[in-house]
């Protein structure tokens, strides 16, 4: 099949929708998207809305999801072999944190963070290596020996 990266991510978003009874707007604000328009210009193919970590996050919404259909380097949209287990209703689409698979297995790129929260962990990071500088100069100062982590 010769489709465009949007076209693939379109059916994708078709498939999880009807799979988890989700309207596409809804997977759109799982994907993060807030703005309805934004949504739907990416997958009516304004390439100015599609970027590279798009498929991962489409992918990290459902493990049956082939993220090399949605890179267009497969013509398969799900995982061959893949049984989706009997879950209970989750909030969302991921699977419980017991199912998760282990971390170092997630491909980069496919975690979402909202950009408030990644905005908290900015914030949060600077005021933390500021307060280790200053803690740094205050020993420095006393010529204490102390370790500073």
């Amino acid at each position: 099949m010769n489709m465009t990266k949007p076209e693939r991510a379109k059916i994708a978003v078709r498939y999880l929708a009807k799979k988890h009874g989700k309207s596409q707007q809804e997977i759109g604000e799982m994907l993060g998207y807030k703005n309805k328009a934004s949504f739907s210009a990416l997958l009516n193919g304004k390439s100015a809305y599609f970027s590279d970590s798009v498929p991962a996050r489409i992918a990290a919404l459902d493990p049956a999801l082939n993220i090399e259909f949605l890179r267009g380097t497969s013509d398969e949209l799900l995982l061959p072999d893949y049984e989706q287990p009997e879950m209970p209703e989750t909030y969302g689409l991921r699977k419980p944190a017991a199912q998760e698979a282990p971390a170092a297995t997630i491909p980069p790129g496919s975690i979402i963070i909202p950009p408030e929260l990644a905005k908290m962990f900015t914030a949060l990071s600077a005021t933390i290596q500021s307060q280790q500088e200053t803690i740094r100069m205050l020993v420095a100062e006393r010529g204490d020996n102390a370790k500073v982590g």
